[in-house]
C-alpha cells in the first residue's frame, strides 16, 4: 500500500477489525458464510484467554482503529458476549463499537440490552423475514432504553445472497492469473481476527465443511498470526487484503445468481454454497 492512502488510514481513522466470538447461530440459512449450524463443524467460541491476548496485541494500534464489530454465528449465544465487549472497550475504545445480531435472544432479555446500552454498544440488527414476529417490539424496547441500533435489511433474495455470502463459483480455480488485482476488487472490504489469527473473510470458517460435504479440496489455512503484525503499516496492509487465501482463486463475489433460501442441517445442497 502506498504512503499516501496509509496516511489517508491515519489521518481518518477509518480501520475496522471484524471479531466472531462464535461460529453457531439460532438460525438456519441457506450457504452460510460461517458454515454455521451444518453439524460438519464442531461449535467453537473464540477462546477467551486468546482473545485477551489478541486485543492486548492490537491495543498497540488503537488510535487508528475506528471500528470493531462482534459477531459470529450469533454472538449472542456466546455466554460471555459482554466480557469480550468489556475487554474491546478497555483495549481499544473504538468510536464505533457494534453488535451484528438477528435480535432473537436480545428481544426478551431487557437486562442484556440495559447492559449493552450502558456500555455504548450500537446493535445492528439483521432483519431476517424469519425473525419478523421473534423480535416483535424489540425496537420500542431499544428506544424505551435509549440503546443506539438500525435494522440491517436481510431479504432473502438473490441481491441480499450475493452481498453477504461470498459464494464460490467453482471446484477449479478462476483467479489464478490475476489474484493480486483481484483482491483489489472484493467488495467485502473483510478483516477477522480468530484464535490469534487474522483471517481474510468468514468463509475460512467453512472450507473443513465445504471439503466433508462436497467433497472438495479447498486448502485449510489459519491465517496470520496476529503477532507478527508489528506496525501500523502492518495492519493497514492487512486491511489492504495483503493476505489472501488459496480460496479467494474460487471466489466471484456480487454475481447475484444464488437465490437465498432457508436449509436445515438434513438438506444442505450444493449448489447453496458454490455455483
Amino acid at each position: 500500500m502506498d504512503k499516501y492512502t496509509l496516511l489517508n488510514f491515519y489521518n481518518k481513522r477509518k480501520f475496522k477489525i471484524d471479531i466472531p466470538i462464535c461460529n453457531y447461530c439460532n438460525l438456519n440459512c441457506s450457504a452460510c458464510m460461517f458454515g454455521a449450524n451444518t453439524k460438519e463443524l464442531p461449535k467453537q467460541d473464540y477462546d477467551l484467554e486468546q482473545f485477551k491476548k489478541d486485543i492486548d496485541h492490537l491495543s498497540q494500534f488503537k488510535d487508528i482503529i475506528d471500528q470493531v464489530n462482534i459477531l459470529g454465528g450469533e454472538p449472542t449465544l456466546n455466554k460471555n458476549l459482554l466480557e469480550y465487549i468489556k475487554i474491546v472497550k478497555e483495549k481499544i475504545s473504538p468510536k464505533s463499537l457494534i453488535l451484528i445480531t438477528n435480535g432473537i435472544s436480545l428481544a426478551n432479555n431487557l437486562r442484556l440490552l440495559n447492559e449493552l446500552k450502558q456500555l455504548g454498544v450500537i446493535i445492528s440488527i439483521s432483519y431476517y423475514p424469519e425473525v419478523i414476529t421473534k423480535i416483535c417490539n424489540l425496537d420500542q424496547k431499544l428506544k424505551s432504553l435509549g440503546n443506539s441500533f438500525f435494522y440491517a435489511e436481510s431479504s432473502h433474495g438473490p441481491a441480499f445472497k450475493s452481498k453477504w455470502s461470498a459464494p464460490l463459483t467453482s471446484t477449479t480455480p478462476i483467479n489464478t492469473s490475476n489474484l493480486e488485482e483481484f483482491r483489489f476488487n472484493c467488495g467485502y472490504g473483510c478483516l477477522q481476527i480468530w484464535n490469534g489469527y487474522f483471517m481474510a473473510c468468514g468463509i475460512q470458517f467453512s472450507i473443513p465443511m465445504r471439503n466433508k460435504l462436497f467433497g472438495t479440496n479447498y486448502i485449510e489455512e489459519k491465517g496470520v498470526p496476529i503477532e507478527s503484525i508489528k506496525t501500523k503499516e502492518d495492519l493497514v496492509e492487512m486491511q489492504g487484503c495483503k493476505y489472501i487465501p488459496e480460496i479467494c482463486k474460487y471466489c466471484q463475489p456480487g454475481t447475484n445468481k444464488i437465490k437465498w433460501i432457508k436449509h436445515t442441517a438434513n438438506k444442505i445442497r450444493k449448489e447453496d454454497y458454490i455455483f
